[in-house]
């Protein structure tokens, strides 16, 4: 599989893949992390625009999935609850992790091209109901670090926090 950056003429795309991740969240007993309209059409543009949102492409070169990768301090993160983060290097968090089912291995696939592109830890987070994504989270060698906060469209919301040491 390829990845490169997500561009405007990408979004729809991009929208219906997130619209088939939501339902399957749903079908998979989460349907809170998401709810009917996460991410917004908007922070998905502002991504693109700091070019930190990417597609993961199967060999037809249709887009199977796509992920932020966002460097720097991310804000949620810097109070934890019930653990504490692994060390104090420099991470790179992935975010709004989606596939469409034309594909399989997004994941991995995510995780391998960060560990290529940056060296740096690798951070991500997830709803308690997510077992897909928590299953997927140690499959590549994540450590749960503790409890973490978001801030969305519905609130202030609780997330179990992993980290992957370089």
């Amino acid at each position: 599989m390829n990845i490169r950056l997500v561009d405007l003429n990408d979004l729809e795309e991009i929208l219906n893949t997130y619209s088939i991740a939501r339902s399957i969240m749903k079908e998979s007993g989460n349907p809170n992390q998401w709810g009917d309209s996460w991410p917004p059409k908007d922070v998905l543009i502002d991504d693109i625009n700091k070019h930190q949102l990417y597609c993961v492409l199967n060999d037809l070169n249709e887009i199977v999935g796509c992920f932020a990768a966002i460097e720097g301090i991310e804000e949620t993160y810097l109070d934890i609850e019930d653990g504490k983060w692994l060390n104090n290097c420099e991470y790179v968090t992935i975010h709004r992790l989606a596939s469409n089912k034309k594909g399989h291995n997004v994941f991995h696939d995510a995780i391998s091209f960060m560990k290529n592109k940056y060296n740096k830890d690798i951070r991500i987070d997830t709803h308690e109901d997510n077992l897909i994504m928590q299953h997927l989270i140690y499959k590549e060698g994540f450590k749960y670090t503790g409890i973490i906060y978001v801030y969305n469209g519905n609130g202030r919301g609780k997330r179990l926090a992993y980290q992957l040491v370089k």
